[in-house]
């Protein structure tokens, strides 16, 4: 727990926040807190500061004297699509979710899927929160992804997806990983925003959309073809870019992606070719079959490079 987390009903009347759940614990067992140490804290959805130990019972900690800072900026949105996997595996990618600054994460049926798991009692709210709030005070987050559950396949991407980002007028880049083909998130990313080869065939029907909030630096695609002596000596998932890429990220302040991560077993052909026709660009996370939490892991950490 690298912050607290501070809700609303945690303030009393006294103007003061008043933890007596796990926090409290974690405070006076792990952290071993004195009166006026001061902790880094967050207010769920708002500002990072810290407040101040006025008080240390067996009961209760109260804190005070709250100093927020100016929030930071926003420069990435990310929202996932998640074949429902087992309860446990949810717990994993909620908390990956949560530490890692997803926005949305939309659960939803495959072929795959086992229909008892939507019957699971994690899928409440009031259930499955903790593990959202663990990963914002692992990551040093505050904002709360939003979770939705949708137990049709073809009604959720053919209209509810893009019913939702019509009425926020968002039209994210779509990205779905796939062992088959060969282009890393770095390339579909960079040839799409530079020549638009990956924009859907019927646009207006589509929520996806290429890239174009990219970096200004990035006036140009890269060779991808680049002679060896070029190639960066680490596997970091865009081997194949030159270095001077590196110099200059390929998405810019307020670039928006949605990720599909489908079941263990993978999506079925039909799911596949629905989500290609409605804008999703394959790409290449690397040459193993990864758990759904991993690959979720994948995805976010190779984002991150090219910001």
């Amino acid at each position: 727990m690298n912050i607290i987390i501070l809700f609303e009903s945690d303030k009393q009347d006294d103007g003061l926040y008043h933890l007596s759940d796990y926090r409290a614990e974690h405070i006076r067992s792990i952290l071993k807190s004195q009166i006026n140490d001061r902790l880094e804290i967050g207010i769920l959805n708002g500002q990072q500061g810290t407040a101040s130990v006025q008080s240390i019972t067996e009961n209760e900690i109260i804190l005070s004297n709250i100093q927020l800072e100016e929030p930071l900026q926003n420069n990435l949105t990310i929202d996932i699509i998640v074949a429902l996997p087992r309860p446990q595996t949810v717990k994993k990618v909620l908390f990956i979710s949560a530490m890692m600054g997803v926005r949305n994460i939309f659960f939803i049926r495959s072929n795959r899927v086992e229909k008892s798991f939507f019957h699971s009692p994690l899928l409440e709210e009031k259930n499955y929160n903790r593990f959202l709030i663990d990963g914002l005070q692992q990551g040093k987050n505050t904002l709360l992804p939003v979770v939705s559950i949708h137990d049709k396949f073809k009604p959720f991407m053919q209209d509810s997806l893009r019913l939702f980002y019509e009425k926020r007028q968002e039209q994210p880049f779509c990205l779905l990983p796939d062992l088959d083909t060969e282009h890393t998130l770095a390339e579909v990313v960079n040839i799409g925003a530079d020549e638009g080869v990956y924009r859907p065939l019927n646009a207006n029907e589509s929520v996806c959309n290429v890239p174009t909030n990219r970096h200004p630096e990035r006036s140009r695609r890269v060779d991808l073809d680049v002679e060896p002596n070029n190639v960066i000596p680490v596997k970091t998932g865009i081997q194949k870019l030159n270095a001077q890429v590196l110099g200059a990220p390929l998405l810019g302040v307020g670039s928006h992606l949605l990720f599909a991560i489908g079941p263990e077993g993978g999506w079925v052909p039909y799911e596949i070719e629905m989500m290609t026709s409605l804008g999703f660009h394959k790409f290449k996370l690397g040459g193993w079959t990864l758990r759904v939490e991993h690959a979720l892991t994948a995805c976010l950490a190779q984002t991150e490079l090219l910001m």
